[in-house]
């Protein structure tokens, strides 16, 4: 039951006079779809608030920031990518009447990939700019006043709300370069995985990773066109693997949409070298061609999911 007098009814009034409109939509919209009922949390209230004036404070960032040009970085273009499937898919959310799932698309989920981007290199200010624009419209419907006030600060002419909605653009989608940044986020967690196991007994000092031979591109490229075991093993030179062939065959659900060739995931990698040994504060080294492998780990690799050794 709910009344005043058990102190269990938080006026709408009230509730804006402490935390803002904006807090208060974000908040309602955030937590349950328009036809499910919500728990009012003041934690979670709490925590949207600290989320919203994130959000303002990387827009107002991006907006602040000179007139510096990184060039043509691929985590730039990673950034606008990832940018244009948050639209498609707060888009959609939207024309089905999902508040909650509109926002998870639309504000968590970018917060998460600015973060991963700002992780992966310094912000390049023309791209920050741009990504913060279609942001900032991108949240308009949901809160309109910060977003009014950042829509001036960056630049926007007339309001925000009068503002054509974001449409998704499929040829500003770069699906090799997402691969690419998912590729080193899984090698992330397999590094990291392995050198917290290590350092239960000893001070790791370098990481070692192996690189999939091109034998097994070529047979996650035929597995990609649909051919069956029976038409891969014509290939003379890659009967000798029938075995692992067998393997991947059964995990082939695993195989990703873009395929990496072995000079490219080698120059990906190479370029990351210097933000790997960042995070884990290792010296790591890169075998295209294994020559050491003490415990057979090169074996496991396979196209985007290189095998690590740490020693």
């Amino acid at each position: 039951k709910m009344s005043a007098s058990k102190g269990n009814v938080v006026l709408l009034g009230d509730a804006i006079n402490e935390y803002g409109s904006d807090t208060i939509r974000l908040f309602l919209m955030s937590n349950a779809e328009p036809w499910q009922d919500f728990d009012w949390r003041k934690d979670l209230v709490k925590n949207t608030a600290k989320k919203l004036r994130q959000f303002y404070n990387i827009v107002n960032w991006a907006a602040e920031m000179g007139e510096k040009d990184m060039g043509g970085r691929d985590i730039d273009g990673w950034l606008l990518s990832r940018m244009q499937h948050s639209i498609r898919r707060t888009t959609e959310a939207l024309e089905n009447f999902q508040t909650r799932k509109a926002l998870q698309c639309a504000f968590f989920e970018v917060i998460n990939d600015f973060n991963w981007y700002s992780r992966r290199a310094e912000p390049n200010p023309g791209v920050l700019r741009e990504f913060s624009g279609i942001w900032v419209s991108l949240m308009a419907p949901f809160t309109p006043f910060i977003c009014e006030e950042l829509w001036e600060k960056t630049g926007g002419e007339n309001f925000v709300s009068d503002v054509p909605y974001p449409v998704y653009d499929e040829n500003r989608v770069n699906d090799k370069i997402e691969v690419q940044e998912e590729m080193l986020a899984d090698l992330i967690e397999t590094v990291q995985d392995f050198k917290g196991m290590i350092e239960k007994h000893r001070k790791p000092e370098k990481a070692y990773l192996y690189l999939a031979p091109r034998w097994k591109r070529d047979v996650f490229e035929q597995i990609k066109e649909g051919k069956q075991m029976g038409e891969i093993m014509q290939n003379p030179q890659l009967r000798a693997h029938g075995k692992e062939i067998a393997r991947i065959m059964k995990s082939k659900r695993d195989i990703p949409a873009v395929v990496l060739t072995l000079d490219e995931e080698h120059r990906f990698i190479v370029d990351a070298k210097s933000f790997l040994e960042k995070e884990f504060n290792l010296e790591i080294e890169i075998q295209e061609e294994v020559t050491h492998d003490p415990e057979g780990k090169a074996q496991y690799a396979s196209p985007m999911k290189p095998g690590v050794y740490i020693e």
